[in-house]
């Protein structure tokens, strides 16, 4: 309808409405379709091959080095009481040997290489580690189904090894968690979704 103020302006509005009230032309019609067609064609997500849904969606069957690694993470937040900085099982794992007194080396003993990775195994509560391993499986499982477990676990590696030595250099030993490698991981997934042809 139009709503008009003045009574003097009826016969125009009358007019207005007139062309407006009859049935769309083919051409408006055929318009309106062309720009539905497009709006859907933007809405839909971009599609990584091979990973199921999208980037962030379901994946397939958790990968090996994948259930790995959160098998052994939730071991060893078990084991050390979750994150108890007293306990042996951490002192063996952060990333250079702690004694019970609280002595540490200031130097990372390149002798000992797997130090590097093993404080990823280190969670301090139980929120720490639900939150990593929840991100770890749904995004390390599409990686290593997609790319391969070599890809994911040297992604692993690429992740954690830089930034075990950077943070030992600026805070010192007392840290762990799969967070560094959960970015990555994330970081990984996010430009695969962006770039895949």
């Amino acid at each position: 309808g139009v709503w008009i103020i003045n009574e003097s302006d009826l016969e125009a509005a009358t007019e207005v409405a007139g062309r407006y009230a009859g049935a769309p032309s083919d051409a408006s019609r055929a318009e309106a379709k062309r720009i539905r067609k497009q709006r859907k064609a933007a809405a839909r997500p971009v599609r990584i091959p091979g990973f199921s849904g999208g980037g962030l969606a379901r994946g397939g069957p958790v990968g090996q080095a994948t259930l790995g690694l959160i098998v052994l993470s939730v071991a060893v937040s078990v084991l050390s009481g979750m994150g108890d900085s007293s306990s042996p099982v951490l002192r063996a794992l952060f990333v250079v040997p702690i004694s019970p007194e609280g002595y540490y080396f200031t130097r990372f003993d390149w002798t000992q290489p797997w130090r590097l990775l093993t404080p990823m195994l280190i969670h301090f509560g139980l929120l720490h580690l639900a939150f990593n391993m929840l991100w770890l499986y749904r995004l390390g499982s599409q990686i290593e189904n997609v790319q391969g477990t070599r890809v994911f676990l040297g992604l692993v590696a690429l992740t954690q090894v830089p930034g075990a030595l950077v943070q030992f250099e600026v805070s010192g030993p007392l840290f762990g968690g799969m967070s560094g490698v959960v970015y990555g991981v994330f970081g990984f997934t996010w430009m695969q979704a962006r770039y895949a042809s």
